[in-house]
């Protein structure tokens, strides 16, 4: 069964831009991944598979909605062993609204962050 791409419209003056959902997720991917504290981003089983194989997409744990009053991210992350959970959720909120913003005009109306694991540090033999 073929998944069906939702696309949300950008109107820009005289033009329309349709960009797909699956942009808005990797885009907000990325801008988390960077954040200082997150380890990682976790997604659903199918993205544990393709990382298996080396095919991690950077839109792996973020999930796009639409809410009641607009764009809806959600992000899932693995918190590095040593930070503060809500410290990081918020640099992560403000990360990904604003790369989203800043690269398709679509400003969200939430970014809900969910710390789902920690990773803890390596240990030193």
């Amino acid at each position: 069964m073929k998944k069906e791409i939702k696309e949300y419209i950008v109107e820009t003056g005289e033009e329309i831009v349709r960009i797909s959902e699956d942009v808005l997720a990797t885009v907000a991917g990325i801008a988390a991944a960077e954040v200082d504290g997150v380890a990682g981003l976790n997604g659903n089983v199918a993205d544990s598979l393709l990382s298996l194989v080396g095919k991690k997409s950077p839109a792996a744990g973020v999930r796009v909605c639409e809410g009641e009053k607009g764009l809806v991210l959600e992000v899932n992350i693995t918190l590095a062993y040593g930070h503060s959970a809500p410290r990081v959720a918020c640099r992560v909120q403000k990360a990904v609204t604003s790369a989203v913003e800043d690269m398709t005009g679509i400003v969200p109306t939430a970014v809900n962050v969910a710390v789902v694991d920690v990773a803890m540090p390596k240990v030193r033999a």
